[in-house]
This record gives C-alpha cells, sequence and structure tokens, in this order.
C-alpha cells in the first residue's frame, strides 16, 4: 500500500494543480496559478518525490501537464472554485485505473494542498508542497513601454493627417514595427477612453462615458484589474510618470508613481482670451525652455531609468505620458520656427459640412467649453492654433526620439516591446469644430504604432481595430494568461502579418446608445434616438455627405452596409455610473447654463 501511496503521489506531480486560499473568500484568478511548479512529496516511507507540473491557458481554458521521468500525463477538469484551485489525473498502476485529485492552496509562488487517490476500491490522500518558478528562473518575458501622447490626432508624418508635419523620431519607430492606420479609441474624451483601453471594457459595458467619475469610486469598475495590476501579478515591476490614466495614477496598478514635475501653463493666457473661457483652452508660443516643461521632465525621468530596470531581474513595464498636444498648446519658439505662420496649411473644410447632420449629433457635439469655429475664423486665430498644435506635436515628438534612444542604448534594447498611442484624436476646424467629443474620423481616429520582438517591422495594417485591442495583444505578446472579461481582440495576428483576416469593425461610443463603427471603407453612426450617418472613406475621406437622408432613407447598396454594420452594434448599453458629468453637452443636463466646471463640480 505504501508502494501505491508513493506511485499516486508521483502521477500527482505530474497534472494540474488546484488553487485553495479559501482564508477571507479570496477569489483565485488564473493569473495566481498559471506557471511551471515544481513539486515535493514525500511517501510513507520516507521518499521524496520531485514530479513538475506546467499550468497554462490553451484556447482561453486553464490546462496543464506534469512530467516525471519521461512521463507526461494531461490533467482534467481544472478549474478554480472560489479559492481553491482543482484539478483530476487518471492512469493505470498495475493494470487497474488510478484516479487522482488534487486540491492546491497557492499563495504566491508558493503551494501547500492534498491529493486524493482511488485505485481498486483502496482511496486514500497525501499532502504535497510546490514552488512555482519566477521570472528570474524562467526565460526572461519582453519588457513593455507604453508611451501615451494626449489629444494627438493624425498630424504625425507616418499618418499623413497634415502635409507640414515633421515629426522623424515618431516616423522611425513606425518603421521599426506596425503602424495602425485605421486605429480607434472607444470613447472621443479622455478618462472613458482610457478607462477602457486599460480595463479592456467597453463603455457601454461599465458606464463610464464621460470625464467624471474617477474608475476607482464606482462599483461597476472599483475593483477591475487593470492591465498593469495584470502585469504586475506576472512578475513585472510597474513604473510611470505622466499622464496615462486621466487624472492621477491608479496606485493599485503600479509599485512605482513618480510625481509630475515641471511647467504646463503660466498665470495669463496668451491668445484665447474671450472673457469667461475654460482656463485651459490657449495656445501660442512660450518663452520657457523645453528643459522646464513638464513633458520634458517625463522624458527625461524615463531616459534615466532604462540603464537601471534593465538590470533587474524582474521584466518591466513602464507606462509614461505625455499632456502635449492638449490643451494649453504651448510649446518654445524653437518648435514654432519649423511652421511660419504665412505657410501654415489648414484642413480641408466646406461650408455646408453639417447640413446634412441630425440634430442629436449637433447637440451631442457642441462643447461650449471650446472656442466657436466662427469665432476662430472671425478672429483669424484659426492658423495660430493649428501652427501650435504642429509645433507642439515636433516637440513631443523630440521627446520620444530622447526616450527611444536611452532604451535603444541600454540592455533592456532588443526585449522590449514599444507601445505608442493616443487616448482620441482633435479636431482643428474640420466639420466646423474643435477640439475632440465627436463620433467622426478626426476625434475617434488614433495613432497606434507597435514594436519589438515578435512583431514584423515597416509594416502597415489598415485593419479597423481599437485601443481597446491592446490589453489582450500585450497579454499574449507577453505569453501571459488570458483574462475573460476583456472586451478586445488580440492583434497579434496581425502584428504577424499586416494583411491577415479581421472579422470586426472598430466601435466608439459617446454617451449611451451613441454608437459609431469603422470598417476599413465606412463609418456608420447610431445616435440614442435612432438617428443614422453613414460616410464612405474611398469617395469621401473628410466625411462631408452623409449616405443616410434626413427621413432614414438610403440607397438599397448602402443599406446593406448598414445591415453589416448593426450586428457589431454591442448588445449591452448601462446606464451613465452614478455621479456622471463631463460631456459637455447639453444631451445630459451641460452647457448653455450649466458649465463643463459646474458638472464636474456636482459630481464630485
Amino acid at each position: 500500500m505504501r508502494f501505491l501511496q508513493s506511485f499516486v503521489l508521483v502521477v500527482l506531480c505530474f497534472t494540474q494543480l488546484s488553487p485553495l486560499w479559501s482564508q477571507d473568500e479570496i477569489q483565485l484568478e488564473t493569473a495566481d496559478v498559471v506557471g511551471k511548479w515544481t513539486f515535493e512529496i514525500v511517501t510513507p516511507d520516507d521518499r521524496t518525490l520531485v514530479p513538475t507540473l506546467d499550468l497554462f491557458v490553451k484556447d482561453g481554458e486553464l490546462s496543464g501537464s506534469y512530467q516525471n521521468e519521461g512521463k507526461e500525463i494531461t490533467a482534467d477538469n481544472v478549474e478554480i472554485v472560489r479559492d481553491e484551485l482543482r484539478f483530476d489525473i487518471v492512469t493505470e498502476l498495475g493494470g487497474k485505473r488510478l484516479d487522482v485529485s488534487f486540491t492546491g492552496m497557492p499563495q504566491g509562488d508558493s503551494m501547500e494542498g492534498e491529493l486524493n487517490f482511488a485505485i481498486d476500491g483502496n482511496v486514500g490522500d497525501l499532502a504535497f508542497t510546490a514552488k512555482r518558478e519566477t521570472s528570474r528562473d524562467s526565460p526572461s518575458k519582453p519588457n513593455v513601454l507604453f508611451i501615451s501622447i494626449d489629444d494627438l490626432n493624425d498630424w504625425v508624418g507616418c499618418y499623413g493627417g497634415h502635409p507640414q508635419v515633421k515629426t522623424p523620431h515618431i516616423d522611425a519607430l513606425a518603421s521599426r514595427g506596425t503602424l495602425f492606420s485605421n486605429a480607434h479609441c472607444q470613447a472621443p474624451i479622455c478618462n472613458p477612453s482610457r478607462v477602457s483601453m486599460l480595463l479592456g471594457q467597453l463603455p457601454s459595458t461599465t458606464g463610464m462615458y464621460f470625464l467624471g467619475p474617477r474608475f476607482r469610486t464606482v462599483e461597476p469598475t472599483k475593483n477591475a484589474k487593470t492591465i498593469f495590476q495584470t502585469f504586475r501579478k506576472n512578475g513585472y515591476f510597474a513604473t510611470t510618470k505622466g499622464k496615462i490614466f486621466h487624472g492621477s495614477a491608479d496606485p493599485d496598478s503600479f509599485d512605482h508613481i513618480e510625481r509630475s514635475t515641471g511647467w504646463r501653463r503660466g498665470t495669463k493666457k496668451l491668445r484665447y482670451t474671450l472673457p469667461g473661457s475654460h482656463p485651459l483652452w490657449d495656445w501660442g508660443q512660450v518663452d520657457v525652455a523645453d528643459e522646464e516643461q513638464r513633458d520634458y521632465h517625463t522624458a527625461k525621468w524615463a531616459a534615466d531609468q532604462f540603464s537601471v530596470l534593465a538590470k533587474q531581474e524582474q521584466p518591466f513595464f513602464m507606462a509614461i505620458g505625455f499632456h502635449l498636444p492638449h490643451v494649453p498648446v504651448y510649446a518654445s519658439k524653437k518648435w514654432f520656427d519649423l511652421y511660419p505662420l504665412d505657410e501654415v496649411q489648414l484642413p480641408e473644410t466646406t461650408s455646408g459640412d453639417r447640413d446634412d447632420l441630425p440634430e442629436i449629433a449637433k447637440q451631442l457635439t457642441d462643447n461650449p467649453t471650446a472656442p466657436r469655429h466662427e469665432w476662430m475664423v472671425e478672429n483669424d486665430e484659426s492658423k495660430h492654433a493649428v501652427r501650435a498644435y504642429l509645433a507642439a506635436n515636433s516637440f513631443v515628438d523630440s521627446l520620444v526620439g530622447q526616450v527611444m534612444e536611452a532604451l535603444n542604448q541600454s540592455d533592456a534594447a532588443e526585449n522590449t516591446i514599444v507601445v505608442l498611442w493616443s487616448d482620441h484624436g482633435f479636431h482643428l476646424g474640420e466639420k466646423q469644430r474643435w477640439a475632440k467629443r465627436t463620433l467622426w474620423e478626426e476625434t475617434t481616429r488614433v495613432p497606434l504604432i507597435v514594436s519589438g520582438p515578435g512583431v514584423a517591422a515597416d509594416a502597415r495594417c489598415n485593419r479597423p481595430v481599437g485601443l481597446i485591442d491592446v490589453y489582450p495583444t500585450m497579454l499574449e505578446l507577453c505569453g501571459l494568461p488570458a483574462r475573460e472579461e476583456l472586451e478586445g481582440k488580440s492583434l497579434h495576428p496581425l502584428l504577424e502579418d499586416a494583411s491577415a483576416s479581421w472579422d470586426r469593425p472598430a466601435l466608439c461610443t459617446f454617451g449611451p446608445n451613441n454608437h459609431s463603427l469603422r470598417s476599413e471603407r465606412y463609418r456608420y453612426t447610431v445616435y440614442a434616438d435612432g438617428s443614422q450617418e453613414l460616410y464612405d472613406h474611398e469617395n469621401d475621406p473628410n466625411e462631408w455627405a452623409n449616405l443616410v437622408d434626413a427621413d432614414g432613407g438610403c440607397s438599397p447598396e448602402h443599406k446593406a452596409v448598414i445591415d453589416k454594420m448593426k450586428q457589431s452594434l454591442p448588445l449591452k448599453n448601462v446606464d451613465p455610473v452614478p455621479g456622471s458629468a463631463g460631456s459637455d453637452s447639453p444631451l445630459y443636463g451641460e452647457g448653455g447654463d450649466v458649465s463643463l466646471s459646474e458638472a464636474m463640480q456636482k459630481s464630485r
């Protein structure tokens, strides 16, 4: 019988594990158990068995196999039940069926548990301990560098959004990796876009539609796991500086948060001095050295970290966020000199652009915080604002170059995945609008560039993708387990082959039941009252001609397009979370007599 018990222990060690942290009703996650475990089992006759067990995710399911003395057995019924990880194995011993069930209690990289066995009517149990290999024991996982650029539209050289823009460093990064030319945010303002991307869930699922509240303060998202938390749980050191979340950094997401420093704005506005205008809305050349400005401080801090991080045994996830070209759009003379005022080209516009829009679209995008297009034209400010935006983009581009140069000179250069992204785009007169908060191309489209190990170089992908796809993509690229709640789709196939098949459009949502879908050719938008817009980008890249009539009619060809696009609309559309504010739209009680700041104050 002792021999039987010993054999059973060996078999058990070969199989999968089941977690068991039942104290305090802790809910285990896949990341708590995946990896390679080495068991130690002492048999009744004082022999020590040391088999190994690999737990991994396959086709979205937790799976496992164990090995001992060249024998491999697949585990069955691997599952996490509250605080326990359970699995079974079935094998033979002496020509008889042997059933073994494991229950383990992982705590970090250690585990204790018990196995139960049954053979030929005899039953028994044995205890075991196990240790999981840490990142220092196993082959190094790739590092990650996130570079977020606030309010950056496609006015980047490699995107071709403006014929005069100079961004050589971002262009160089694109040549090293894959550029997504048809990437879109999931919400056209900062907070919901970033929450959606970093939690991997749609605004229509979480109810996070506007600038407030903070996602940690409301029940639907207060306990959600950010991409940074998942990487930390899998052995990464997460560090950050600058704007990654809307507002201050999330303490649960990082091992280290470096406080933002440096000049951002002065006490007096430069050009948009209209009485009562928002204090952030301004643009112009400033007499402040680049080295004193906030974004420069962020870049320098990041550049200084690589030599240290590269020597650590842990892989790192660094997230840095540049505030420009978000308003106030300021830059020094050096960058303004790149764009002489009399040579600045304005975006193409047409006077009747808004004539075929549904009324709800006009209300949704009213945005009284931003300057009126008429005011910009009448006061001859359009060129000044466009020039400032171009100058700020070139300044930030130089900072991207500074960070990339430091990375390239470090020991982490060959094993770091770089992701450059923006939270949403920005109108500079297109559709007679300034700022964001619309469901049109200039706002929803964002730069998204990925480079590093496992990513095709000098590739351009026109498949419609979303920022929500970044979370699952990074998990797959870094060999981490998938998460069931993520609503994005891994871009890994497109990073290997930019022309790989892709079966869904990109979705952007602004307020409940206002959705815009972007395919490779069309943009289809449907509003909460049923009003619709359809644009054919093959023939109308500026989205000047809505192909849906005021009464909802359109050609049979376009109706077929709409019917197909509708199949990708979200099935779940929850109400805004309590305390929601910051839409800056009269549709939601803001605008007119209620200012954005007043609405935000109410939410607090």
